[in-house]
């Protein structure tokens, strides 16, 4: 069986690593503080309770074969930069998070001969004191996203870290509509501190088709191919399927702490410059969450 460690104690990580401890994998969380990890529980969504198992702190790493990143975007970096020297050659690394722009710099951080995945989940967990809760089944999708080498993963280790979980030949478009998604979602409830649901009212929806359409339009120069119209629904009907919820951009201004908003409105501007194309919504909005980080 593999040696799983696994970057964090987050809701995703944990059940991820509740996933692997179930199929009796070894797994090992790689926390700042080992007090982070004692005791926690996963309660999966049938109820039962599974033990996660204890962390240890960076510096008692010891070579690493394979390795899952659920972190927030900005962290992926940092993280796989202070952990680079504990990686193998030919070693398994996953990728997980919101938002894009990680993969391109994940490769210069990496052992040429790694073998470079993503993997994108829509299950939703959140922590509740000691424990993670498992609050919904969703789609996940992964594909490798470089050449690497031999031994790679196959869709049996994958589904060991989430089941279901699906092989995507197009995991460019999936990641796309994710973005749009949460380029319309997040920014919005967060700057108006308003729960998912509310932005089905009036006064946000042609803010929502100008994000829509700018999405699209950078996208399409990009070859990836978004009908315009198609996403509006997408958007519109993710709001209606998670009304009750607040969403993680509005949750980390409330919390004070930074947001993902670099790697998803800020990605849009960022491909738009590059591409000389106005995306005036996002930028805006780019703008908005960037002041209330630093309020």
């Amino acid at each position: 069986m593999k040696h799983w460690y696994i970057a964090g104690s987050g809701a995703i990580g944990s059940l991820a690593a509740a996933n692997l401890v179930k199929n009796n994998c070894k797994v090992t969380p790689i926390v700042r503080h080992t007090s982070q990890t004692k005791g926690r529980s996963f309660q999966t969504i049938d109820g039962q309770l599974v033990s996660l198992p204890a962390g240890i702190e960076l510096t008692d790493c010891k070579q690493i074969e394979h390795l899952f990143v659920p972190l927030k975007a900005y962290n992926i970096i940092p993280f796989l930069t202070s952990v680079s020297d504990k990686i193998v050659n030919h070693a398994n690394i996953v990728l997980c998070h919101n938002g894009m722009g990680t993969i391109e710099q994940a490769l210069k951080v990496l052992p040429k001969s790694a073998n470079l995945y993503f993997c994108t989940t829509s299950n939703g967990a959140f922590k509740q004191n000691n424990k993670v809760v498992h609050a919904g089944q969703g789609d996940s999708y992964w594909k490798k996203v470089n050449k690497g080498s031999e031994p790679s993963l196959t869709a049996k280790d994958f589904n060991l870290l989430f089941n279901p979980i699906v092989e995507s030949n197009d995991l460019d478009s999936i990641l796309w509509q994710k973005l749009l998604v949460n380029c319309a979602i997040n920014p919005l409830t967060a700057i108006h501190k308003v729960k998912n649901g509310e932005l089905l009212a009036d006064k946000y929806q042609p803010i929502i088709e100008n994000i829509v359409a700018e999405v699209c339009t950078v996208a399409r120069s990009l070859q990836v191919a978004l009908n315009q119209k198609d996403m509006l629904a997408l958007v519109n009907k993710v709001i209606k399927t998670t009304a009750n919820n607040t969403s993680s951009m509005r949750q980390d201004v409330e919390n004070k702490t930074k947001t993902e908003i670099d790697y998803i409105n800020g990605y849009i501007s960022q491909q738009a410059a590059k591409l000389n194309i106005q995306v005036p919504e996002n930028a805006r909005l780019l703008n908005a969450i960037k002041q209330l980080e630093n309020y």
